[in-house]
């Protein structure tokens, strides 16, 4: 193994790589940092791209990467990382390495996965999956007069994980169930991973004809993950995408309308593997993107180097508290989504979805996760709001999924402007306003160049200090102010702090 130096200069600032490490960026020569893809699981987005607040960019292997004594460190096989200069700027480094580095694709996500507020039944129904409480949490979001989409039914509905076959004691017509969801005005998808229960009848059928990855010694691979041990898909062979498509291809003709792919985390693989297609860890993960990929409703999390597809990327479950793992990390999550060309995003659901959260609600945090979620591409509830809060507190949060859909025709505009130009929808303030001190500023954040967002992220903070940047900025109540100076801004429960820019 080998190693590559980067000395950060003085003042400068790196953000990049680990989405779920944006917490701990940027990263200055004070910095202390170290991520190992060998031994640690991304649990969401990552791309191994760093880029500076002077213009700067590198571009590195998926092995490990620190920081430290004012270096980036780097260690590498046979590539070394790549040290470039696009300007002087956040934003030109990212362009630049837009041009090189990204995709670029036509935006292929339906409209309306931007402009209504989507349901995935996970923290209502959880493990128990059936279709008499599907009917009804879809009822009930009729029922209450909220905007919707997209109905995700989550883990559980199948018998066993690699049967892609509705448990039929627990959906006994699940064709029907699938009928009423859609004429309710529904497009319906389905949780999926691409393991297989090493106890199944399709383990034995793939196991049989080499569609299963396998160790090193070429023993079949039974990896550990959140559910237990199963064996992985060998999506490198072009037998079992056919197979797996054809599962699908069943679904599909049922009236599902596509798939949250779960899974496929680089952790998973292991370079060594032995594979039809001889791939590496990286590449093997990319095998079960890109076949997600193909769908038109999909949903992932954990993806590596796929900066620029046009597929929609959830956050990793936050649990229900303000802190690290909660509504804390919703926006430098966010923020960092886009910079890494994972534009399309969602945060996760609305007041957090670990289904390991504390069971006693906070009604409170439960709207500010929704302030937090408004202005973002995309907007999830799992736990229906108002059967977790009392009348006054639900009519809040109903304002801001509204607002959410007010919004809508500008986000879409933004969506189809970074398939376009590589623009972010959601920006740094340190990109879009270089230069001015918002450098360390993780948790606000420009939605395109015309709307700025602070949202509130402490318990009863109800009075809070902000920094405009340069310029005219007009606020939720019409007020208008002048960027430069701090000023504080009243936040009861009922307002999210935003500003509209004067032209």
């Amino acid at each position: 193994m080998n190693t590559f130096t980067v000395e950060i200069y003085e003042g400068e600032n790196w953000y990049g790589g680990i989405v779920n490490d944006a917490d701990k960026m940027p990263f200055c020569r004070e910095s202390v940092y170290s991520f190992d893809f060998r031994t640690t699981n991304c649990v969401d987005q990552a791309a191994t791209i760093l880029l500076s607040d002077r213009g700067r960019y590198i571009r590195f292997e998926p092995i490990a990467f620190s920081v430290s004594e004012g270096k980036l460190i780097f260690a590498y096989s046979e590539r070394p990382p790549r040290i470039q200069t696009g300007g002087t700027t956040l934003k030109d480094a990212y362009l630049a390495a837009y041009r090189e580095y990204f995709f670029h694709e036509e935006l292929k996500i339906p409209e309306e996965c931007f402009k209504l507020p989507q349901f995935n039944d996970w923290m209502e129904i959880g493990y128990e999956q059936n279709q008499s409480d599907i009917l009804k949490y879809a009822e009930e979001i009729i029922s209450r007069g909220y905007s919707y989409c997209v109905l995700m039914i989550d883990d559980k509905w199948s018998d066993y994980y690699g049967s892609f076959e509705f448990n039929k004691a627990r959906f006994p017509d699940a064709a029907a169930m699938i009928k009423k969801l859609r004429e309710m005005g529904f497009q319906v998808m389905l949780w999926e991973t691409p393991f297989i229960s090493a106890d199944s009848p399709e383990f034995r059928f793939l196991n049989e004809r080499n569609m299963l990855v396998r160790n090193a010694d070429n023993s079949v691979a039974v990896r550990k993950w959140w559910n237990g041990y199963s064996a992985v898909l060998d999506l490198s062979n072009p037998e079992t995408v056919l197979w797996l498509k054809e599962k699908n291809e069943k679904l599909l003709r049922m009236g599902v309308g596509g798939f949250k792919f779960d899974g496929g985390d680089i952790g998973y693989y292991r370079n060594d593997d032995i594979t039809f297609g001889n791939l590496d860890a990286e590449a093997q993960s990319h095998t079960y993107f890109d076949l997600g990929a193909q769908y038109t409703y999909n949903e992932f999390r954990s993806v590596i180097n796929r900066s620029g597809r046009s597929a929609m990327f959830r956050q990793y479950d936050k649990v229900h508290r303000y802190g690290k793992g909660g509504l804390a990390d919703v926006i430098p999550s966010a923020v960092m989504q886009n910079l890494m060309g994972y534009w399309y995003c969602a945060p996760d659901m609305v007041g957090g979805g670990s289904i390991d959260s504390d069971k006693v609600v906070d009604e409170e945090l439960v709207i500010r996760f929704a302030q937090a979620s408004a202005l973002l591409p995309m907007m999830q509830f799992s736990r229906l709001p108002h059967r977790i809060l009392n009348r006054d507190h639900f009519e809040i949060c109903m304002k801001f999924a509204k607002l959410h859909c007010e919004f809508g025709d500008y986000i879409c505009a933004l969506a189809h402007q970074a398939a376009a130009t590589g623009e972010p929808i959601v920006r740094l303030l340190e990109y879009e306003f270089p230069h001015q001190g918002f450098e360390k500023e993780l948790n606000a954040f420009a939605l395109g160049e015309k709307v700025l967002v602070f949202p509130v992220l402490n318990k009863g903070e109800y009075r809070k200090k902000i920094r405009l940047p340069s310029g005219r900025w007009r606020f939720a109540d019409g007020k208008v102010y002048t960027g430069g100076e701090e000023q504080c801004f009243d936040t009861p429960l009922e307002t999210l702090p935003y500003f509209i820019k004067e032209e």
